[in-house]
């Protein structure tokens, strides 16, 4: 890991804009008191994450905006660039702050929270043991601090101070997580009571749909085979009526053939009354001409018979258009009856399936959660088994710390004496 180089513009005692490059191995800034050497450790600390008013040596927001001097006007905004490498990678973090926007950080061009800047400097070997900012009078500062608080600046020195805020994020996730948990399940019940409620609901409906296609069906054949089977009888009695009527017509026609021949042998009888001949043919005329309206009688009695029976044909005929409008009708009841259903049906399908859906996910989310929790476990335990070797380490710490202090108490007394 390498900072390259670093630009401040109106940040703090910097008005005007001020680059510094850096060496890979040593570099060294140095100039009177006043100068703005502290600044420049206050811009790295700000560019890389640091919030406390304290660690910035400022009391509000607004201290780290140039105040102006005799030849600058003040600064209305602060800005600090910081160009970072490593062995196969570069970077360009950038802090800009100002009294309308506030403070905001980008990484390569685009805007990053500040929580995703952990990221970033895990990338480049920023954080834990890797690298320290130590502030002027730190040292003096820090050999002369209470125990807890040497513990706090050897936390922020060793990143442990990071991993606690993890482990308090963890569990506040974790606490998130057993109460969406709980909320999923209640869910999950839910919907398992839904569906369970509209699964007899289903069921009917499907069956519904079935009866109602097997209905449609067997009403369709219905119409079908009745109306062929009157379309034949009344096919039949029209041609019964045709034959009849011909014959009525031949009948007709042998009427008037032999009522002239009547007539005529009569007007001869008339004439010639002695004659046999004539009476003979005249009872045979008389025979044929009975018998011809007598067949007349039966074909007219036939026909009549035939236009009644015609009558009943085309009244059931009406009476089967009618009943055809009234299925035609009870088919689009049907129909939108089936429609409704189906509408209905399709509803349930999707509100089931949108159900179901929402169940897997649950599920799902459930045991991403599980595993969430379970690795939450593990670095909870890890960091732990880290805090107690830490621990450890300040307690030699301390011990070296009084035994030193002995040490410097003895040679002061030693000085003293000499004195």
């Amino acid at each position: 890991m390498a900072i390259t180089s670093l630009k401040l513009k109106g940040f703090k005692s910097f008005g005007n804009q001020c680059g510094f490059e850096f060496s890979k191995n040593f570099t060294a800034i140095v100039g009177p008191n006043g100068s703005g050497k502290s600044n420049i450790l206050d811009a790295l600390k700000w560019i890389l994450g640091e919030a406390s008013a304290s660690g910035l040596r400022i009391t509000k927001q607004s201290d780290l905006l140039f105040q102006g001097s005799a030849s600058t006007s003040a600064a209305k905004d602060a800005e600090v660039i910081l160009k970072l490498e490593n062995e196969n990678d570069k970077g360009t973090l950038r802090r800009f702050y100002s009294q309308d926007t506030g403070a905001l950080l980008f990484f390569d061009g685009k805007k990053i929270l500040l929580q995703e800047l952990d990221g970033v400097k895990s990338r480049f070997n920023l954080e834990g043991e890797g690298f320290a900012l130590i502030g002027q009078g730190e040292i003096s500062d820090t050999i002369h601090q209470r125990p807890k608080e040497r513990r706090k600046q050897f936390d922020a020195l060793f990143g442990i101070e990071r991993y606690r805020q993890r482990r308090d994020d963890s569990i506040k996730k974790l606490s998130d997580a057993e109460n969406e948990s709980i909320r999923i399940k209640t869910l999950i019940e839910e919907l398992n009571t839904r569906r369970e409620e509209i699964s007899d609901e289903v069921k009917v409906a499907i069956e519904a749909q079935g009866i109602l296609d097997e209905l449609d069906a067997l009403r369709q054949d219905y119409y079908f085979f009745r109306r062929l089977s009157i379309e034949r009888e009344q096919s039949d009695f029209e041609l019964k009526r045709d034959i009849v009527t011909s014959k009525l017509d031949d009948c007709n026609r042998w009427l008037k053939f032999w009522s002239k021949s009547l007539d005529f042998y009569e007007e001869k009888l008339s004439a010639d009354t002695s004659g046999n001949l004539f009476l003979s043919q005249l009872d045979n005329i008389t025979t044929q001409k009975n018998s011809v309206h007598r067949k007349a009688f039966q074909f007219s009695t036939q026909i009549k018979e035939i236009k009644s029976r015609r009558i009943e044909l085309q009244t059931e005929l009406d009476n089967l258009n009618i009943q055809k409008q009234a299925l035609y009708q009870e088919r689009e009841r049907t129909n939108n009856e089936h429609k409704n259903l189906s509408d209905e049906l399709d509803i349930k399908t999707k509100e089931f399936n949108e159900r179901e859906k929402v169940f897997n996910d649950a599920r799902k989310k459930t045991q991403n959660e599980i595993a969430r929790r379970k690795k939450i476990f593990d670095d909870t335990a890890e960091l732990k088994l880290k805090r107690s070797r830490l621990e450890a380490d300040i307690a030699a710490l301390e011990k070296t710390r009084e035994t030193n202090s002995g040490e410097i108490t003895q040679l002061e007394n030693e000085r003293a004496n000499i004195q």
